[in-house]
């Protein structure tokens, strides 16, 4: 939210907006009373006059401001504490502030429970709460006052920022709160917790209580902006969105709305931008929007062909449809002489057919991304020569040949160009030395072959000074250029998969890289030892070379590396613990190697929480496995609440660019490379080596461990049944080992499990019946002469106990909330049972509130019930003595009844309770006259029996 700015008074960085050119002196004592209060930086003044805008932004405030004379200045009208670490909740005195009309705390570290107190704030027009939690950490939430009390006295407010505050609302709730409060509001930010409802935008601007599951809010008819990024949206977008006719911007991104554009948007001619929509994207719907500017339609499942309309559109500047499912080939632009298009991404669809010979006669166009389709025709470097303006090209991952003819010095004609991309099949350096702005190279997994020694010189020595990325992986580069040391501001460098040769260049491990990647070449000596302190690098791959030495103790500078890949090499040495403050490490790779000693550090502790890929597999390393250090590893304990993967972000600003992570682990006996390392891959493997003593029982703790290979190490002692835990592992491989006992039952558990081997151990006993066990090869429990059952062919002795089937051992985590409850159960149970025996007092009071529930249902039923107290009566009526127990009565019967019954006492009719003197009776019973009660035992005759 901007606030106006004015020529004003400056106190100590403080803007003060005046009123008269002289200060009155009360106010004058308040700002210099508020400067004693308020920590800040700067010192300014000029005239003063009466306070009405204070603007404190990014002045560095910490502490609370409760105390201070801000309150006081009953006049301002402007308040701006934006961009600041106060750390404090909001003072409940905001609401003495009545004449403010804007108000914006937003990064201003606020926290806890917005006051009330800002609903008395009636004059507001601009109201910004709002949090960017990477800038500013902040608690900050609106739950009691909700809200509906936030904004109820807000008539007059016209724009509304709350984005990532935590606001918890059920329902419509908000939908009914925003329509009958704020009927003036143009501009919504919200984010929304608990609210799965979007209203219906109705004629008259007024909302409805049921639509659209999602999570954001929008206004009335003359919202002029509206924001929903970040929220997973779906359902379908109500058509009466159309109503909102002065709607100039409408963000949707990363939804996933199940139907397509309702067709009342082409009444949206204001409509600038939109986006976030699922399903076929009708010609139709663009054909009225002359006004649009900026379609962003990214990250969805949209399909179909490309509206041909949309190429059309006259004020059209930025077409971005990236990451989507777009199909078909793409239309013509129309008047292309006229066209203002500066942006085109398509990047990412299932488009197909050649590339429109139009798209190269858009003068304006600067970024241009095709990349990762199907198009297919040949494209001549000259006709790129149109794009003068351009400065970003990706043409890559298609099936698209670009001609570059001798002596082609075609791109010298863009002075513009910073980024470059053409993974395609080039079969010539493209001539690049005039390109003084390029920032981006990647000509990777080309066919430039023999060319590449001179295309190092038609890169020239401007493109290193300024480089910041650069690739030519996959190209059959012979030899490295010293020119690369030059690059000063370089952050990726990607060789990998090439044919260099000789020591890896001490200026790599000197520069500014954040990415080292020299994988797969033939490269011998030693990494060097030179890393700095400074040291940026966040990933180091140099697997699959001939490099020889120790791990460099320098690279314990590289306090932000995250991936470190020396696997299959010829390296030595001792397991690094001096990389004890790479606490962002998440994966390890030491994979085929000669080094040797023990898996443990025992200084350390809580080194490496973030690791998620540990290979080890194919060394010397030995002693026992160390479940202190393993336990440590909380990466692997928990699940990813987030669907995230490792990359390198090596441009900052917008749009930013990442660098993809690649490591190749071994899963179900079989190498896989993974392009993409997510977070929720974790991977242990220590096969290969000469470790011994038991498995540790802390490896159960690793819920979210995919794969897990102990394979060919003297592991001896039991397979503990804490690996039962591993509820998502979908390999385990323990064999070569010799692990003794028997299989725990608990494993058959693991219904993930798609590759199992515990051959070559000295197992026993029958293998554990279940839903996985059974379904795996034989081989997996071969050359174990003491186990039987499926899937072997050996069966089980008859006298054998199945009990090993059915019994869950104690390694097994219990689900201690169900043992809590059954506990707290039994011992309240238990409580209230001690105390009706030996407590009388609380024994009466139960029975009598027995008796009163008693008595209002029973006889609703049509019972009859007759209490302690009433038994007391009609023993005194027939002269009884002693009540506890029915008297015996005579075998012929006696014609005597007792007329509390009001009935006779039939078998089957009348139930009494002996220890409480109570009975219920059915007075429609006829059989027998009900007899007495007296002291004696009770007894029966053959045609009357109680029940």
């Amino acid at each position: 939210m901007a606030f106006p700015r004015v020529k004003c008074t400056i106190l100590l960085g403080v803007e003060v907006y005046v009123v008269s050119g002289q200060c009155l002196s009360d106010q004058r004592s308040l700002l210099l009373q508020l400067k004693k209060n308020l920590k800040f930086n700067s010192a300014r003044s000029k005239s003063w006059g009466r306070v009405t805008g204070l603007n404190l932004s990014n002045e560095s405030i910490t502490g609370g401001i409760d105390n201070s004379s801000l309150f006081n200045l009953q006049y301002l009208k402007s308040l701006d504490l934006s961009y600041n670490n106060i750390n404090s909740m909001i003072p409940s005195r905001i609401g003495d502030l009545t004449n403010l009309s804007r108000l914006n705390f937003s990064n201003a570290g606020f926290e806890g429970q917005i006051p009330g107190g800002i609903s008395n704030l009636t004059r507001l027009v601009a109201l910004d709460l709002s949090i960017q939690p990477n800038l500013v950490p902040s608690s900050l939430k609106l739950e009691n006052p909700n809200l509906s009390m936030l904004v109820k006295n807000l008539k007059q407010l016209e724009e509304l920022y709350l984005d990532g505050l935590n606001i918890t609302v059920r329902r419509n709730e908000w939908c009914q709160a925003l329509s009958s409060s704020v009927l003036n509001l143009r501009v919504l930010n919200v984010q929304l917790f608990g609210s799965r409802v979007l209203c219906e935008f109705l004629k008259f601007g007024f909302f409805a209580s049921q639509y659209l599951p999602v999570e954001w809010s929008i206004s009335q008819r003359d919202l002029q902006e509206a924001g929903a990024r970040k929220y997973k949206f779906f359902g379908a977008l109500p058509t009466s969105i159309g109503n909102l006719q002065n709607l100039s911007s409408l963000e949707l991104a990363n939804c996933s709305f199940d139907e397509k554009l309702p067709n009342s948007m082409t009444k949206l001619t204001q409509l600038t931008s939109h986006n976030g929509l699922t399903g076929t994207v009708p010609s139709t719907h663009w054909e009225g929007l002359h006004k649009l500017v900026y379609l962003d339609l990214r990250y969805n499942s949209l399909n179909g062909s490309l509206p041909s309309s949309l190429f059309a559109l006259p004020s059209l500047k930025k077409i971005q449809l990236s990451y989507n499912k777009f199909s078909g080939q793409v239309p013509d632009f129309k008047n292309v002489s006229s066209s203002i298009l500066d942006t085109l991404d398509l990047n990412s669809n299932h488009l197909e057919g050649p590339v429109p010979r139009s798209i190269f006669k858009l003068k304006n166009l600067s970024i241009l991304s095709l990349s990762s389709n199907k198009f297919n025709n040949t494209i001549e470097l000259v006709m790129i020569k149109e794009l003068g303006n351009l400065t970003t090209l990706d043409l890559s991952y298609n099936d698209l040949s670009v001609n570059v003819r001798e002596n082609d010095s075609t791109l010298s004609s863009f002075p513009k160009i910073s980024t470059l991309t053409c993974i395609l099949q080039l079969r010539r350096f493209p001539y690049l030395k005039n390109q003084s702005k390029l920032l981006y190279l990647d000509l990777s997994d080309n066919e430039i072959d023999g060319e590449i020694l001179i295309g190092f010189g038609m890169l020239g020595m401007d493109f290193f000074s300024t480089a910041i990325f650069f690739s030519l992986s996959k190209t059959a580069l012979l030899e490295f250029s010293s020119s690369i040391c030059n690059a000063s501001y370089l952050q990726v460098l990607d060789l990998s998969n090439n044919r260099l040769s000789g020591r890896i260049p001490e200026c790599l491990s000197t520069m500014t890289l954040g990415v080292l990647n020299l994988q797969r070449n033939n490269f011998s000596g030693s990494v060097p030892d030179a890393f700095q302190d400074n040291c940026a690098l966040q990933t180091l791959a140099v697997n699959g070379n001939s490099i020889e030495g120790q791990i460099p103790r320098s690279l314990g500078n590289c306090k932000t590396l995250e991936v470190l890949d020396l696997g299959n090499n010829k390296m030595i040495g001792q397991f690094p613990c001096f990389l004890k403050n790479t606490s962002n490490l998440r994966v390890l790779v030491l994979r085929s190697n000669n080094f040797q000693g023990k898996i443990e550090c025992p200084n350390i502790s809580g080194t490496w929480k973030m690791l998620q890929i540990v290979d080890l597999a194919f060394n010397n390393f030995s002693g026992n496995l160390p479940g202190r250090c393993l336990g440590t590893w909380e990466a692997m304990k928990v699940d990813e609440n987030e669907f995230d993967h490792l990359r390198f972000k090596f441009f900052q600003y917008y749009p930013p660019q990442y660098y993809q992570d690649t490591v190749t682990v071994t899963s179900k006996g079989l190498q896989i490379e993974l392009v993409k390392i997510i977070t929720l891959f974790t991977s242990v493997d220590l096969s290969f080596n000469s470790l011994d003593g038991p498995i540790p029982k802390e490896l159960g703790q690793f819920r979210s461990l995919r794969v897990l290979n102990l394979s060919s190490n003297a592991l001896t002692s039991q397979i503990p049944s804490s690996l039962a835990n591993l509820r998502t592992l979908e390999s385990l491989d323990l064999s070569n080992n010799t692990l003794n006992g028997e299989i725990p039952a608990s494993l058959a558990n693991l219904t993930f499990l798609s590759f199992l081997n515990f051959s070559n151990n000295q197992l026993v006993g029958r293998i554990p019946m279940g839903t996985q066990l059974q379904t795996f090869s034989p081989d997996s429990f071969a050359g174990n002469e003491g186990l039987c059952g499926p899937p072997l062919a050996k069966q089980c002795p008859a006298t054998k106990s199945p009990d090993a089937e059915t019994k869950v051992k104690s390694g097994v985590e219990f689900d201690w909330q169900f043992i809590y409850t059954g506990v707290g159960f039994g011992v309240g149970a238990g409580g209230i049972m001690a105390l009706l025996l030996f407590w009388e007092e609380g024994r009466n009071w139960f029975d009598d509130s027995i008796d009163k529930i008693l008595l209002v249902i029973l006889p609703m039923m049509g019972f009859v019930y007759k209490t302690h107290d009433q038994w007391g009566d009609a023993e005194d009526d027939t002269d009884v003595e002693g009540s506890e127990f029915m008297d015996d009565y005579d075998e012929d019967g006696d014609p005597n009844e007792v007329k509390e019954f009001q009935g006779r006492y039939c078998v089957l009719c009348s139930k009494l309770d002996i220890t409480k003197k109570r009975v219920i009776h059915d007075p429609k019973c006829t059989c027998h006259s009900s007899p007495t009660i007296s002291s004696s035992s009770s007894s029966c005759s053959s045609s009357s029996s109680f029940s």
